[in-house]
């Protein structure tokens, strides 16, 4: 069977991170071969 998108070549984790007043985020995390970056937080 066909593929129908581009398979991605990344490698990262996502964490959950929730203060104790209920705040919550989300944080996207790749590896570029020689360092952890941080991608993305979603409030």
């Amino acid at each position: 069977m066909p593929r129908t998108y581009v398979p991605l070549s990344l490698s990262g984790w996502r964490f959950q991170a929730s203060a104790d007043d209920g705040e919550t985020h989300v944080f996207d995390v790749e590896h570029d071969g020689a360092h952890w970056q941080l991608v993305r937080v979603y409030d």
